[in-house]
């Protein structure tokens, strides 16, 4: 079974959040700690909540309070890491036990702390305000688990991508063993093991596994699949494997590769770039057609 710490409320984690602005945790006192420093204004809760980092990691809970400026890792590799920021341009790891070296760097691409902020234009100065010290992880070691957790999470609430998601994970460890399942099977498996059934994801995630498994590890495959440094072309090869339309390939490409000029644009972005006036309201979605 999945631990309980997994499932939180992401509304609720980002009204915390801003309830407790900049309102920052203390560093744990445990064995091992690594301080990341940033030059400018950072936010761990931000960054996690904005991203498919947040499959990865859970807001820490204390008698029942959530502290979102301290986060524990609740999927491989990161089990058992706690990440706490301690001020505004400090972020700390911690553990019980000794962390290996690339761990430690692979945490601070994870955190979003590989570069510095996104230099944006003048428009878009009303969404840095509204999500201060936001920043842009890159899971390039996670590639596969990005690419179903992108599946899991489609026309659904965040808390039942993640829990699907660590379904999958436990259930399947690497995916391969997804290969030619029966989807009800998969229906039935997420629903009796999360309480809620995946419905049709589980075809989507069996189709891009399947597909993946042609010649080997869907990991490796899609490794080598994503070995280049042209994103158009990235994102035509993750266009050819079944179930992947334009929204998954371009949320794969900026959360997995660190790609942000491949920005995800659906309904809900819409909506956002309104309310803040980013763009007018005559702006139009992707034609279907032309995506097919």
């Amino acid at each position: 079974m999945m631990p309980p710490n997994y499932f939180f409320d992401y509304r609720e984690v980002l009204a915390e959040t801003r309830l407790k602005l900049r309102r920052y945790c203390k560093a744990l006192k445990l064995e091992v700690n690594y301080t990341f420093e940033t030059s400018e204004e950072y936010s761990l809760p931000y960054t996690l909540l904005s991203s498919y980092a947040c499959y990865f990691f859970a807001p820490h809970m204390e008698n029942g309070e959530i502290h979102p400026y301290h986060w524990v890792g609740v999927a491989q590799p990161f089990t058992g890491l706690h990440a706490i920021q301690t001020s505004e341009y400090e972020v700390r790891i911690a553990c019980s036990e000794e962390i290996r070296e690339d761990l430690v760097d692979y945490a601070r691409n994870s955190l979003g702390l590989w570069r510095c902020r996104f230099e944006m234009p003048s428009h878009f100065l009303s969404l840095t305000e509204e999500y201060p010290g936001v920043r842009v992880p890159k899971l390039d070691r996670n590639m596969i688990d990005v690419l179903v957790a992108v599946l899991c999470s489609g026309h659904a609430t965040i808390t039942n991508g993640r829990r699907w998601f660590m379904f999958l994970e436990t259930a399947y460890p690497e995916f391969s063993s997804l290969r030619g399942m029966d989807p009800y099977e998969v229906m039935r498996q997420s629903k009796e093991e999360s309480g809620a059934s995946m419905g049709y994801r589980a075809r989507y995630v069996i189709d891009a596994i399947s597909d993946l498994c042609q010649n080997g590890s869907p990991k490796i495959e899609l490794e080598q699949m994503v070995k280049t440094d042209n994103p158009d072309e990235t994102r035509r090869k993750l266009l050819s494997i079944r179930s992947i339309g334009p929204k998954t390939a371009d949320c794969f490409l900026l959360n997995a590769l660190g790609q942000a000029s491949v920005p995800p644009v659906d309904v809900n972005v819409r909506r956002v770039c309104s309310r803040l006036n980013i763009f007018g309201l005559n702006i139009g979605l992707p034609n279907l057609k032309l995506c097919q």
